[in-house]
């Protein structure tokens, strides 16, 4: 059956007789649903991805899948149910604080007010709002539906436990399916917009009244009594009802049609037998049918599709279907779970029709078709529809295929022992090899110039043919090097060849080799590129992109310097909007062209770009090279590639679409000094928190790993900070006050989310630094000046009764006494400067280790990406390590914590001692420093970071603990071949653990 509509299907047969009216009246209401559905693209060319429980899922059967208005996916799965970011699966199981009777969950439903009820094993419901859970009345048996009605009364679906209602006021009726036995299953419920509930049940369908189950009204009698697995309601009212033995739909909106009215028909012929276990129509119209054992099939307006184990689904018992604001459909299954959706990049593979999954070379026709050569033949590609070509048997067909170009009279095909072939109306009508004087039969690039000259690109020379005459072109006529890897006609008749050692020309018959010494170490030109406006080349190479100017001749590499992730490149493109395209071993960039002038012309220190593989859709991120044209630019401005699995392409205009909608972000973890804390709208700190981690996700599921950050503390920082791809932030040291965390995230390319994540937090002062304090000090100050004031008063009235007698004595008196004011007001002045210091201290706080006077880690992360800039720009070595005291926490435990901070802060001051000028230390964190060695290269760092071990290693430390010796592990690493800081840390860690496991006590690199 799988088999009969594994491809479209064709029209289904017109009923006759009298069911014809209303067979129409159910197709006309139900095409409602897909006649604004574009061109369906076949299901097996959706990209796909799937998750077990070896990438996280808790159980690998997903019953029910729903989405929160916070962005999150949530998954009712037998160990619990689980929230998926797009990056990680957290599930909350009945030991989670769920308040769950069991930790099966079956069913998932999202309530008007953005409440979620999770519903399952043992009757278990529970209700998640505003991050609380919260029990609800527990059902007889396993939930299978859940829904809160228009009114507010739950109704709960059960395994032979019939249906229960819950009213708002707590009271419960309780609905039998079969009154013999007083249970029977309900399996789906739906609510109609007279606020009606329909129940799919082990005894057909029903309709709840007020006291009791009856079976829903079926003019014709065709539904009967065979259970139904699924119930949706469409946008026009029309309820299709999923049994166990085919599709049905009502003829009439359920909610319009009188009870004597209603009636049934049959739907999808090819499913009669089929049991429907779920039914979803997407925004595009399409009808997604969900079946007990024989995959997931599609009605669009281009026929019946299936998707089952035989094209990628893991299982063919599909048990859950949602599709989510992006539009991806999610497919829950006994195997797994499935995203089915569009990414960047589609791939055409063996599966859907190639000769083979190794692709070479790729060739537009004159009539728009793409021609794929491949190591076992050609294959012809139109549309979604992919042939062998050509099409008749000979000696083209399997042939192992290394490079194609077009032909005035057909096509070229250039193989790997065969020599080359010129192809015409599907047949080999003429064939260049050694025996015609082909320097060898491996034919790797292929030129029909416009003067109809044909030029061979072979292993060992160029052939030039022109009629019968065959010239040759090696080493010794000019050219760099003989095997041939890629030919190019410029604008202006120059011929340039690309080879496995350098780049040649030929004009006017001459060769000639063109120096590539000021680009590096180039010696592979895979594919050449002009852009006659800017007159320029663009040159493809084992050493990044060059960029050669005409009128100068200047060569400019875009590599590893200018910040791309790799740099051998194998074919370079341009789209429609002027963006440069390089493929590789490792995927595909895309890179502004502006961005990359300006670096080739030193006026930016790096180039911004976009990095595609296996994660946009890519089959295999490995493209390949070495012949061609191992990618092109077609008419309609697509780009495809050849690659180890297939052939990949692109619409770049389209990857703007993917960027317009910026994820929502959420706050996901708050660790504050080493400790874990709940996450709540505001969070009190006490006063002295050190260090604060915030953990957040950009809630997307097309290209979750290429989200990108940035945040803002609002009580610290001035403007945005930039986190890349990074999903935390880290701030140490802040002073006490009120904060707020605001985080935005984008896609590349695309805006900032409206929509942030926020926390807000408070630190609370010490007792000095509270307000209380400070009036108390300005009070104590003011009684200070009052007592000196009454002081002086009280001695004026002395004064003035000895005043005939003690003239002189009093004008004494007087000058002391002004002289203790102006002390005082000294005194005042001192107090007030220390209060300013005082301040000042705290804002060093932020930025300097309170235990041991180092620079923090804050501190550290702003020199070093500073530094590595610098490094960059300059092309200056940079060195970085990190120090680690050996068995720290013996310390700690047998002479105290005291003693412990004792040895940090010696420690500290000796490393300051051990290290040069220009070197900074830092405190990493608990007993890690951090070394930072500009303009070192990795042998003199290696010196520096041995000379602080054996110091450290020789301090004594008697005054701390009689005969305490210490010992340091040190990981080194050089900023060289990272393209980020971060990169380069993770190297550093990487080098400090195996220092550890190598017996501590020693320097790694």
């Amino acid at each position: 059956m799988t088999a009969a509509v594994r491809r479209r299907s064709r029209p289904e047969p017109e009923p006759s007789g009298d069911a014809r009216a209303g067979v129409w009246l159910c197709l006309l209401a139900l095409l409602l649903w897909v006649q604004t559905a574009a061109a369906a693209l076949p299901l097996d060319q959706y990209y796909q991805e799937t998750w077990t429980t070896r990438e996280g899922l808790p159980h690998n059967t997903v019953n029910a899948i729903t989405q929160t208005p916070d962005g999150y996916l949530w998954l009712g799965t037998w160990e619990g149910a689980v929230r998926y970011s797009g990056l990680r699966f957290q599930n909350f199981d009945r030991n989670a604080g769920t308040d769950m009777l069991d930790s099966g969950v079956r069913a998932l439903t999202l309530e008007a007010d953005g409440g979620l009820l999770v519903a399952g094993s043992r009757g278990s419901i529970v209700r998640l709002h505003n991050g609380h859970w919260q029990r609800q009345p527990a059902a007889p048996t396993l939930v299978t539906d859940v829904l809160r009605d228009r009114l507010g009364r739950l109704w709960a679906g059960t395994e032979n436990g019939g249906l229960m209602r819950i009213d708002p006021d707590g009271r419960r009726q309780h609905f039998v399916v079969s009154p013999e036995t007083g249970g029977g299953s309900v399996y789906a419920l739906a609510e109609d917009a007279l606020g009606r509930i329909w129940a799919g049940t082990s005894r057909g369908l029903m309709r709840a009244s007020e006291d009791r189950l009856l079976p829903a009204p079926d003019r014709g009698g065709v539904l009967g009594e065979r259970r139904v697995l699924s119930l949706l309601l469409g946008a026009q009212g029309q309820l299709l009802v999923g049994t166990e033995h085919g599709l049905f739909a009502s003829q009439q909106p359920v909610a319009a049609a009188a009870d004597p009215d209603l009636a049934f028909a049959a739907r999808e012929p090819e499913l009669a037998a089929t049991s429907i276990s779920r039914l979803l129509v997407d925004r595009r119209g399409n009808l997604w049918i969900g079946t007990v054992s024989h995959g997931l099939f599609r009605r669009s307006e281009d026929g019946l599709d299936v998707l089952d184990t035989g094209s990628g689904l893991p299982n063919n018992r599909v048990l859950a279907l949602y599709e989510d604001r992006e539009g991806n459909l999610w497919i829950g299954t006994n195997g797994g779970l499935v995203r089915l959706g569009e990414a960047p990049f589609s791939t055409l593979t063996r599966r859907h029709g190639l000769a083979d999954d190794f692709v070479r070379s790729v060739l537009e026709l004159p009539d728009g078709h793409i021609l794929a050569g491949t190591s076992r033949g050609l294959s012809l590609i139109n549309g979604h529809r992919i042939e062998a070509w050509p099409r008749l048997p000979g000696e083209a067909s399997g042939l192992s295929v290394l490079s194609l170009a077009r032909a005035a009279g057909g096509v070229w095909i250039g193989s790997y022992n065969s020599g080359a072939l010129r192809v015409e109306g599907e047949r080999v009508v003429e064939r260049v090899g050694r025996e015609q004087g082909l320097p060898s039969n491996e034919v790797r690039a292929l030129l029909e110039d416009r003067s109809g000259r044909l030029w061979i690109g072979t292993t060992q020379g160029l052939a030039l043919r022109q009629g019968d005459a065959l010239t040759v072109y090696g080493t010794t006529e000019g050219l760099p090097g003989e095997y041939i890897v890629a030919l190019f006609e410029d604008s202006q008749g120059t011929l340039w060849v690309g080879t496995g050692t350098g780049l040649g020309r030929i004009r006017e018959g001459r060769a000639e080799t063109l120096s590539l010494a000021g680009a590096g170490a180039v010696e592979s030109v895979f594919s050449i590129l002009e852009d006659s406006r800017a007159g320029v080349l663009w040159l493809a190479t084992d050493r990044g992109l060059l960029r050669w100017r005409r009128s100068d001749g200047q060569l400019a590499a875009i590599g590893h310097g200018a910040g791309l992730p790799f740099e051998k490149f194998f074919a370079v493109l341009t789209d429609a909007a002027g963006d440069l395209w390089l493929t590789g071993n490792r995927g595909v960039l895309r890179l502004p062209a502006a961005a990359a002038h300006a670096y080739a012309d030193g006026r930016a220190e790096t180039v911004p770009f976009e990095h595609f593989n296996e994660s946009d859709g890519m089959a295999s991120a490995q493209c390949n090279g070495g012949s061609g044209p191992p990618a092109l630019r077609r008419s309609d401005g697509s780009l495809w590639v050849a690659t180890a699995l297939g052939v990949a392409h692109v619409a770049p205009e389209r990857l703007d679409d993917f960027a317009e909608q910026a994820p929502p972000v959420v706050i996901e973890s708050l660790l504050v000094d080493g400790a874990q804390l709940p996450l709540a709208p505001r969070v009190d700190l006490p006063a002295g928190t050190s260090r604060i981690e915030v953990g957040f996700a950009g809630l997307a599921f097309v290209m979750p790993q290429r989200v990108r950050y940035r945040y803002r503390l609002e009580g610290f920082d001035h403007g945005w900070i930039e986190r890349g791809e990074q999903r935390s932030a880290v701030f140490t040291n802040l002073g006490p006050g009120d904060y707020a965390l605001h985080v935005q995230a984008a896609h590349p390319n695309g805006p900032w989310s409206e929509r942030e994540g926020r926390i807000d937090f408070r630190i609370a002062p010490h007792w000095w630094q509270r307000p209380w304090a400070w009036l108390l000090l300005a009070a104590l100050l003011a009684a200070s000046v009052h007592h000196l004031l009454r002081r002086r008063l009280l001695r004026h009235e002395q004064n003035e009764i000895r005043l005939r007698e003690l003239v002189e004595q009093r004008t004494v008196d007087l000058r002391l006494q002004a002289q203790r004011l102006q002390e005082a007001d000294a005194e005042k002045n001192v107090l007030l400067e220390r209060l300013r210091e005082q301040s000042e201290a705290f804002e060093r706080q932020a930025r300097e280790d309170a235990l041991t006077g180092l620079a923090n880690r804050r501190a550290f992360d702003e020199l070093l990406a500073y530094e590595f800039a610098r490094a960059g720009r300059s092309d200056q070595p940079l060195c970085v390590a990190l120090v680690d005291l050996d068995h720290f926490k013996r310390i700690n435990d047998e002479y105290s914590h005291a003693a412990g901070d004792a040895v940090l802060r010696a420690v500290a001051t000796r490393m300051r001692a051990l290290c040069r000028e220009i070197d900074t230390v830092a405190r990493w964190g608990g007993e890690e420093f951090a070394l930072l060695l500009p303009n070192t290269r990795l042998s003199d760092a290696l010196v520096v970071c041995e000379r602080v071990r054996a110091g450290l290693e020789r301090m004594e430390l008697d005054e701390v603990a009689a005969g305490l010796r210490i010992t340091v592990s040190i990981g080194l690493a050089s900023h060289e071949g990272h393209a980020d800081y971060d990169r380069m840390l993770s190297q550093v860690d990487a080098a400090l653990y195996a220092a550890k496991q190598s017996g501590r006590n020693r320097v790694a690199c």
